[in-house]
């Protein structure tokens, strides 16, 4: 039951337009976790309006941000395993880092003004 939740994880930036209402019909008191808060994010056109776009863990930077914010979330809310919630949380957050250095040398480095596109299938 999510009233029981210690930690809820949502995403933010409007992906789960239902979720609030839930959360507060649950009587939910937890550590309520926004894993995109501080995320660099990009807009997309929906049905003709300009919206930004929820999907920014598509960004190894920002997923490092993510993973943050979850990891500081759930030290807040279990403050008693903190050492081994960093332990495992910042070796996961210097893997995205890393990720994220890679990309940026090795595919935007070489693309001296070409146009870099990725698609969702």
């Amino acid at each position: 039951m999510l009233s029981k939740a210690d930690v809820v994880v949502v995403n933010g930036l409007g992906l789960e337009g239902w979720v609030d209402r839930l959360i507060k019909a649950s009587g939910f008191k937890g550590e309520l976790v926004v894993a995109s808060t501080g995320v660099k994010t990009h807009t997309l056109n929906e049905e003709g309006k300009t919206v930004t776009d929820p999907h920014a863990w598509n960004s190894a930077a920002n997923g490092a941000l993510y993973a943050q914010n979850i990891l500081n979330g759930l030290i807040k809310a279990d403050p008693q395993d903190k050492a081994a919630l960093e332990t495992s949380g910042q070796r996961y957050i210097g893997q995205l880092t890393e990720i994220d250095g890679w990309a940026k040398k090795t595919v935007y480095g070489n693309s001296a003004g070409k146009t870099q596109s990725a698609h969702q299938p």
